[in-house]
C-alpha cells in the first residue's frame, strides 16, 4: 500500500559561480537523473562536490539519490548539509522529512515538515507528508487534517485523497472513507491501493460481496498480490464461504508465508470446520511470523481446550498472561482449563480477580462464569459485556415485531443437541407432546445429526426438522424469517456452538432463552427467559436482561420415556464397596469447587469407609483429586471415578449410589434429573441465581424440598444426618419412589402444556401490539 511519501526535491538556490566545466558536470547530472539514471548522475555529482564541497545543487540531488538506493542515513546528512546552506528552502526540509521517518525518527521528520510548511503553508506534498507521519504517530485526527489542508488547495491530489481515506479507517470512520477513496478512483482507476482500501472500508461497513469485488478486481490485474488474497478470504469468510476462503488464504500464504494474519485467519477456519490439530498447526505458523501474536496464542489455547489437553491449554494461557497481562479473556481461560482437571493452585486468588473485574473490564465468558459466581448481578454484567462485544444487534433487524397471524403459532426451536445429548433426553418428549392443533413446531438443527437413536427420535418430533449445519448465521436468520416463525427458541444460549448472532439479526417476532443457558444471555434482542419462582425470585428479576417467564412448578422439562437399562449392575462392577455408603458427584469437573471438596472429605472422614463417587476417565482429574484427598487426610483409594458409558446404563449404575452431592455456584441440572429419576435423593444448597437454584427447583417440584439446604453448614450436617441414619435415607428413598409418579416434576404432558400457555401469552403480547412484559402462568388442575 502506497504511503503517499511524495517527494519535493529543492529548487537551485544560492547558486555560487562555478567554472563553465563543472557546471556541466553539474547539468549531465540533472539530466541523467531526470532520465532516471540514478547511478552516473550520482557520479557527476560527486565531481562537483569535490571541487565545491558546499554545492548546494550537488549536496541535495545526491540526498534523493541517495534516498531512492535506501542509504537514508547518508540521504539525511547531505540534505541537512544542505539546509545549513539554504536554511529557507521548503523542499529539502520536506525531504529531509522523508529520510527521518524511513530512520524511524517520527518526531523529526514531523519537526521538519512543519518548517517547510512555516515557510510555504500550502506546500501539499509536506501536507500530505505529515499526515503519513501523525498517522504513524497514532494521532488520527490530526492527521486527517493535514490531508483535507492539502486537498483544499489541491482537490485532485490523488495520494492525500488515498491516505486521508487509510486514515479515516483507522479512525473507525469507513463510511466517510469511500467518498475521498471513491474521488481517488475516479482520478485514477488503476489505483489498486486504493481499490483494496475501498474494500477494507465496505467490509468494515458490512457490505461483504461489494468488498469482494474489490478485491477481485485487484487480482485480475495482479495474482501475486498476497494481500488482496488475504482480504478476498475475509470477504468469503464472511460470505460464509469458508472453503472458498480457506483457498484464498492459502494463496496469501504462498506468497507471503511471512504474514502472521494470514495463518492467524487459516487456523480460525480450520477450527471452526473441527480440523482442530490442523488449526493448531496453523496457529504455529502465524507464531513462528509474530511470537507475541495475543489472538493466536489464544485462539491455539482455545484449540487444546477444545481437544481437552486442559493441561496444555492452561500452560499456554498462562504463556500469554506473561505477554500481555490484562488480556481480556485469557485469565478466565486459565482458571476454567484448570478446573477442568481440578488443579486448585490459586484458585482463590484467580476466581476472586474474576469476580472483581465483572465490576469493571469484565475479564470472564458467561457460561464458565456460572462456575465463578453465584451472584445474578455480576453474571449479567459479564453476559452484558460478552454479547456486546462479540454479538451486537443488526442495524437492520429482519423482524419488524409485528404480528404474522397465522392460525397456528409457529414455534422454531434452534439447538446444536439434537443428538444424544443432555438438552435432547430431557425435552424429546416434550417436543412429541406439542399440541399441533395449536402449535406448528420446527427443530433447527444447527449441528449434523451423530446418527444415534435419540437423533433420530427427535427429527421425528418435530413438524418440520431442518438440518441447518452447513448454513451461516445470516442464513439461518433469514430462513426463520422466511418461514415467518413467530417465536424462535434459543436452546444454546452462551454454551459451546453458540450461534447467538442468529438471534441479533432479530428474524422473529418474539425470542426466548430456554434451558441450555442457566442465566441471562444480556441482550435486548432475546425477549424472555423462561424459568419459575425457585430459580428466580422475584428480588432476582432485575439481574435478568430477558422478561422472566414463571412456569407454574419446575423450569425444567423432563422426558417420562427415559429408558433405564434392564440389566442388573452391581457395585463390583464399578469398583464400589457392597455395603459401604456411596456418596455420588457425578456433576462435571469444572463444577467441583475446594470447599465443597473440603465437605466432601470431612464426609468421609466421618462416614466409616464410605467412598466418593466421581465421574471422570481423565487422569490429570484423578490425579489431582486424589492428591486433594490425600492433602486432607483421607485415603486416595477411597475416590472412585467411572466413565461416561451409555445414558441407559448411566442411569441404571446411578441406583448403586446411596446419596448425590450436588454442587454450589453451579449447581446440577441434567444431572440432578437423572439422578432423581434413577431413584436416587440429591442433596443441594441454594444459591442466589438461576444456575445455583436448579436442583432445588427440581427438588420442590419432586415434592422433597427437605433436601434444599441454604448454608454449607446446613449441607453438610443434612448429608451426615442421612449417611449415618440408615432408616432415614430409606424413607426418603421410598418418599422419592411413590412422587416420581404423582408429582409434576416428571409430567411431561402437564409440563408441556404449561409451557405452551406461556407461548400464547408472549404471541397475545405481540398480537395486542404490547411490548413483552414479565409472565406468570397458572398451574393446570391436579388430576383428580
Amino acid at each position: 500500500m502506497s504511503k503517499g511519501n511524495t517527494r519535493q526535491s529543492a529548487p537551485a538556490a544560492g547558486r555560487s559561480a562555478m567554472p563553465g566545466n563543472l557546471q556541466f558536470i553539474l547539468d549531465q547530472g540533472i539530466s541523467l537523473l531526470q532520465q532516471g539514471q540514478p547511478a552516473p548522475a550520482e557520479a557527476y555529482f560527486r565531481q562537483v562536490l569535490t571541487a565545491v564541497p558546499q554545492h548546494l545543487d550537488a549536496l541535495q540531488f545526491l540526498g534523493v539519490i541517495e534516498y531512492q538506493k535506501g542509504r537514508f542515513a547518508a540521504a539525511a546528512e547531505l540534505l541537512q548539509s544542505a539546509i545549513d546552506i539554504a536554511p529557507d528552502a521548503p523542499g529539502l526540509h520536506c525531504n529531509l522529512g522523508l529520510a527521518q521517518q524511513e530512520l524511524g525518527h517520527p518526531e523529526q521528520a514531523l519537526a521538519s515538515y512543519d518548517r517547510a510548511l512555516a515557510l510555504m503553508p500550502k506546500f501539499v506534498e509536506a501536507l500530505n507528508n505529515r499526515g503519513n507521519v501523525l498517522r504513524q504517530l497514532g494521532r488520527l485526527a490530526e492527521s486527517a487534517a493535514s490531508y483535507r489542508r492539502a486537498l483544499t488547495s489541491r482537490p485532485d491530489f490523488i495520494e492525500a485523497l488515498f491516505n486521508l481515506g487509510i486514515t479515516q479507517i483507522a479512525q473507525g470512520q469507513s463510511d466517510q472513507a469511500l467518498t475521498p477513496l471513491a474521488r481517488c478512483l475516479r482520478l485514477a482507476p488503476g489505483h489498486l491501493g486504493a481499490w483494496g482500501q475501498y474494500g477494507v472500508a465496505l467490509m468494515a461497513l458490512n457490505k461483504h460481496a461489494d468488498a469482494l469485488s474489490c478485491f477481485e478486481r485487484i487480482l485480475g490485474h495482479t495474482a501475486n498480490d498476497a494481500e488482496a488474497h488475504y482480504w478476498r478470504g475475509n470477504a468469503l469468510l464472511a460470505l460464509g464461504r469458508s472453503d472458498e476462503a480457506l483457498s484464498a488464504y492459502s494463496n496469501a500464504a504462498q506468497i507471503r508465508p511471512d504474514i502472521p494474519e494470514v495463518h492467524y485467519n487459516i487456523g480460525n477456519v480450520l477450527l471452526d470446520q473441527g480440523r482442530v490439530e490442523e488449526g493448531i498447526a496453523a496457529f504455529d505458523q502465524a507464531l513462528a511470523c509474530r511470537p507475541a501474536f495475543p489472538e493466536a496464542i489464544y485462539n491455539r489455547a482455545g484449540a487444546e481446550q477444545d481437544l481437552g489437553r486442559y493441561d496444555d491449554a492452561a500452560a499456554t494461557y498462562e504463556h500469554l498472561l506473561s505477554l500481555a497481562p490484562d488480556h481480556r479473556y485469557a485469565l478466565g481461560r486459565l482458571f476454567h482449563c484448570r478446573q477442568f482437571v481440578a488443579n486448585w493452585r490459586r484458585h482463590a486468588e484467580q476466581r476472586n480477580a474474576l469476580v472483581a473485574s465483572a465490576d469493571g473490564r469484565v475479564r470472564d465468558i458467561p457460561f464458565p462464569f456460572l462456575a465463578v459466581s453465584d451472584d445474578p448481578a455480576l453474571q449479567l454484567r459479564c453476559a452484558l459485556a460478552y454479547t456486546a462485544a462479540k454479538y451486537p444487534p443488526a442495524a437492520s433487524p429482519l423482524c419488524s415485531g409485528q404480528p404474522y397471524a397465522h392460525q397456528r403459532i409457529r414455534l422454531a426451536y434452534l439447538s446444536a443437541d439434537f443428538c444424544e445429548h443432555a438438552l435432547s433426553y430431557l425435552l424429546a418428549g416434550v417436543f412429541e407432546a406439542h399440541d399441533r392443533a395449536r402449535f406448528e413446531v420446527w427443530g433447527i438443527s444447527l449441528k449434523p445429526g451423530d446418527g444415534s437413536a435419540m437423533a433420530t427420535r427427535v427429527a421425528a418430533a418435530f413438524e418440520h426438522f431442518i438440518d441447518a449445519s452447513a448454513l451461516n448465521d445470516n442464513e439461518v436468520a433469514r430462513l426463520l424469517r422466511d418461514q415467518e416463525i413467530d417465536i424462535a427458541i434459543d436452546l444454546t444460549g452462551h454454551t459451546q456452538d453458540a450461534r447467538t448472532a442468529i438471534f441479533a439479526a432479530r428474524p422473529a417476532p418474539v425470542q426466548v432463552n430456554y434451558l441450555g443457558y442457566p442465566g441471562s444471555m444480556g441482550a435486548a434482542y432475546i425477549d424472555y427467559i423462561i424459568a419459575d419462582d425457585f430459580v428466580i425470585p422475584e428480588a432476582a428479576r432485575p439481574h435478568y436482561a430477558e422478561q422472566v417467564v414463571y412456569l407454574p412448578e419446575c423450569f425444567q422439562g423432563n422426558d417420562d420415556r427415559r429408558v433405564i437399562d434392564a440389566q442388573p449392575q452391581t457395585r463390583a462392577a464399578h469398583g464400589l464397596p457392597e455395603k459401604a455408603f456411596v456418596f455420588c458427584a457425578f456433576n462435571n469437573t469444572y463444577k467441583l469447587t475446594p470447599e465443597f471438596f473440603d465437605i466432601w472429605m470431612r464426609l468421609l472422614a466421618a462416614v466409616p469407609d464410605s467412598v466418593l463417587w466421581l465421574a471422570s476417565a481423565d487422569v490429570s482429574v484423578q490425579r489431582n483429586l486424589r492428591a486433594e484427598a490425600e492433602r486432607r487426610g483421607v485415603a486416595p483409594e477411597r475416590l472412585v471415578f467411572s466413565p461416561r458409558i451409555r445414558y441407559a446404563e448411566h442411569l441404571a449404575r446411578l441406583q448403586l449410589a446411596d446419596l448425590f452431592l450436588d454442587t454450589l455456584p453451579f449447581n446440577a441440572g441434567t444431572t440432578a434429573s437423572d439422578a432423581l429419576w434413577a431413584g436416587v435423593p440429591v442433596l443441594t444448597c441454594a444459591g442466589r441465581a438461576f444456575s445455583a437454584r436448579m436442583a432445588g427447583s427440581l427438588l420442590r417440584a419432586l415434592g422433597l424440598p427437605e433436601l434444599i439446604t441454604g448454608s454449607l453448614a446446613a449441607y453438610e450436617a443434612r448429608a451426615l444426618e442421612l449417611a449415618v441414619n440408615p432408616s432415614a435415607l430409606s424413607e426418603l428413598r421410598s418418599h422419592l419412589a411413590s412422587n416420581r409418579t404423582t408429582h409434576p416434576l416428571f409430567d411431561t404432558r402437564r409440563f408441556t402444556r404449561h409451557l405452551e400457555q406461556a407461548y400464547q401469552a408472549m404471541q397475545q403480547r405481540v398480537d395486542a401490539g404490547l411490548p413483552p412484559d414479565y409472565l406468570v402462568i397458572a398451574a393446570e388442575p391436579s388430576p383428580a
